[in-house]
């Protein structure tokens, strides 16, 4: 069974109406059956622990007062059916309720009929929950408990575009003019080469418009580059680090080296380019918008608050797991802790509630919130339980939605929400600016102790790290030892003519570098990313996948720059002579000059080339290089050529080019021969005078 609709808030008007799916997934059929929701008017919950046991099913709470019933039809193997079950407002049921908060609600499934050939009896139960508010009972008014809800807009998959092919080809646009060459040449300035999956990211982006639209108290929290790869921007009640950069991570690490090998210097994530980023998408050089860190693979540690608060971020999101063990009553989000930096403010997302709200039930037996509608339920159910635990207590709490969750889902805990009386919900400044709950020494010892970073996760951001270094040392080695060096303005000039060079300030080869270079380090920023707050599942999967794609692509980008300079096959070469020519043309696909040296070697002793000769191709051109071929006798060969740095090293793709002599005689020796056959015929003629006659002839 699961539930498939449910009544979140009982009013006295609302009645209570449920719906569930009966599905036989037995391999024989049942006869048909009976549903009845039964529930326990008079109880009350005591504890956390009473709530969760009882959606798990491990508590026996007495619920004998029948809600309403309905009519199962026999059901085959894998067939399903959902009936539903109606009590009206004046149900008697519901009139015992005298007290308002979270009640038990038991969903008992049993077939009826008499199984006849091929049939079994079946029976099943399910544990949720119905909430009745204190409307229409005599109850004493007590403050509403505060309640931020924060939805992550975030942009999935990162990859190079058209815009990176142009780049690799034509250049820097003809509109990067010199009010961005100080951005370009500090390797900041992607120009917009890196989007995620445009498709995919306007449909997350109108959800969210939307969702925000309807519910004007939900936190919407962007990346600021997701916001600038988007046409049209969306309002913010905060902005995160930019591209989700796993602060905690890079913490745990405590290795800036080499983050700075990979191309992410702590540059590209404080908090001001988080805010540049921001102005930039909404085209408001002023803008401001608050901005916070949020939680990565790892725990906020000291360390990783220490961080936080040098890079900008005076406010951080936590997950529950920041608190380590469950604290005995709920209280308000925030709290300070000092850092060697300077005070951070920590807001920790509350457990159960913020488990429900990413689309995941709070326990495996808790059978009832494998369902949208349960875990709904459970919780409006848990969120009542907070208010009444504590009812004159003012408290602040903070749960995030999944980035995955469906927007119906989404929508329909935001309507529950705010139909649920004793829930107000908050911005999320009212909640870093409300009172702490803890501070000073006591904030400190909350702090957690380890980054419990597992070992797959250090081992996988280890070769994140080690990947995206590699790839941006092949960008370093073509500028220092293929880029031509020496060419200067002549060539740019060149370039510029053929429509594949910029005039600007500076060397263009220098500025197209850098834009190479930030378009590798905006990937390796995505590549470097932390999952959303409290990701498990697919969630988890996607943000795993969403990495290893940006790696790949910064990967890419590096290897394109490399193979753009190409040799173009060559035609079978055939020798009828001791020594002939083999034409060779290099290819360059970029908008500058190259220098580089093509080597061709042979496997035969006696069918040799030269070995080496360099050749500078000038911007998306080609040029001819010649080997010299000797052969000493007829047979073939494979010439094997490939292209090499000005520091000996190979690079790119190899080609080969078959030569076959067909030589019966070399020059020389033909001289030779002629030589002596007239010598031979010299010879033969003054013999032929000067011989003696036999006697006998």
């Amino acid at each position: 069974m699961s539930l498939a609709g449910a009544t979140p808030t009982v009013t006295a008007s609302s009645g209570c109406h449920l719906k569930v799916t009966v599905a036989n997934t037995t391999g024989k059929a049942w006869p048909a059956g009976r549903l009845t929701a039964l529930t326990n008017a008079g109880f009350t919950f005591r504890s956390r622990s009473d709530i969760q046991h009882w959606a798990e099913g491990g508590t026996a709470i007495p619920t004998r007062a029948e809600l309403g019933g309905a009519d199962v039809p026999a059901l085959k193997p894998g067939q399903s059916v959902t009936v539903a079950i109606d009590a009206p407002a004046d149900d008697p049921t519901l009139a015992r309720i005298v007290s308002w908060g979270p009640k038990p609600v038991r969903i008992d499934y049993a077939t009826t009929g008499d199984p006849g050939d091929g049939q079994e009896a079946a029976s099943a139960q399910l544990h949720t929950f119905m909430t009745r508010s204190a409307d229409g009972l005599t109850a004493l008014d007590t403050p509403a408990l505060r309640l931020t809800v924060a939805l992550p807009l975030t942009g999935g998959q990162w990859g190079a575009n058209a815009t990176a092919d142009e780049l690799l080809s034509s250049g820097l646009p003809q509109d990067a003019g010199s009010e961005d060459a100080e951005a370009i040449a500090a390797g900041l300035d992607a120009g917009g080469a890196v989007t995620p999956d445009q498709a995919a990211a306007e449909q997350r982006a109108q959800a969210a418009r939307q969702l925000a639209a309807d519910h004007p108290e939900l936190q919407v929290i962007v990346d600021p580059t997701f916001a600038q790869a988007l046409p049209e921007p969306v309002a913010a009640a905060a902005i995160t680090q930019p591209g989700g950069f796993d602060i905690t991570a890079y913490a745990a690490k405590s290795d800036a080296a080499a983050y700075e090998r990979a191309g992410v210097g702590t540059a590209a994530w404080t908090a001001d380019a988080a805010l540049a980023d921001y102005r930039a998408a909404m085209g408001d050089a002023t803008a401001q918008v608050p901005v916070v860190a949020t939680q990565g693979a790892g725990a906020w540690t000291a360390a990783a608050l220490t961080e936080a608060k040098r890079q900008g971020y005076d406010t951080v999101i936590a997950g529950s797991d920041y608190e380590g063990t469950q604290p005995d009553t709920v209280h308000s989000a925030n709290s300070e802790v000092s850092t060697d930096a300077g005070l951070v403010t920590v807001l920790v997302e509350q457990r159960e509630l913020g488990t429900l709200a990413k689309g995941r039930a709070t326990a495996a037996k808790a059978a009832g919130e494998r369902t949208a509608a349960g875990r709904i339920a459970r919780f409006i159910a848990q969120s009542a339980f907070y208010q009444m635990e504590q009812p004159y207590l003012a408290r602040n709490l903070l749960t995030c939605l999944g980035g995955d969750v469906a927007d119906g889902q989404a929508d329909a805990l935001m309507d529950a929400i705010e139909q649920a009386p004793w829930l107000q919900l908050t911005g999320l400044g009212e909640l870093t600016d409300g009172d702490a709950y803890e501070s000073g020494n006591e904030a400190l010892g909350t702090v957690p102790q380890d980054a419990a970073l597992t070992e797959s996760q250090a081992t996988s951001l280890d070769a994140v790290l080690s990947d995206l270094a590699a790839s941006r040392a092949q960008i370093d080695r073509f500028g220092s030892a293929v880029l031509d060096g020496t060419s200067g303005a002549a060539d740019d000039a060149q370039a510029l003519a053929r429509g594949g060079g910029q005039a600007g300030e500076g060397s263009g080869a220098d500025r197209w570098l850098a834009r190479l270079h930030a378009v590798h380090d905006a990937l390796a920023l995505h590549a470097l990313a932390g999952p959303w707050l409290g990701s498990t599942g697919g969630a988890m999967r996607a943000a795993r996948t969403a990495r290893a794609h940006a790696t790949e692509q910064a990967r890419d980008f590096a290897n394109r720059l490399m193979t753009g300079v190409t040799i173009t096959p060559t035609d079978a070469v055939t020798v009828v002579s001791e020594t002939a020519k083999m034409p060779v043309t290099v290819r360059n696909g970029h908008p500058y000059p190259v220098t580089v040296t093509v080597s061709s070697k042979t496997d035969s002793m006696e069918i040799v080339t030269s070995r080496t000769t360099s050749v500078t191709i000038p911007a998306n051109g080609e040029a001819q290089v010649a080997f010299a071929i000797r052969v000493s006798t007829s047979g073939s060969t494979v010439a094997t050529l490939s292209l090499l740095d000005r520091e000996g090293d190979p690079f790119g793709a190899q080609q080969t080019t078959p030569i076959t002599s067909v030589l019966r005689i070399s020059d020389k020796t033909g001289f030779v021969i002629i030589g002596l056959a007239v010598v031979m015929a010299a010879l033969g003629l003054w013999r032929q005078f000067h011989r003696k006659k036999d006697p006998d002839e």
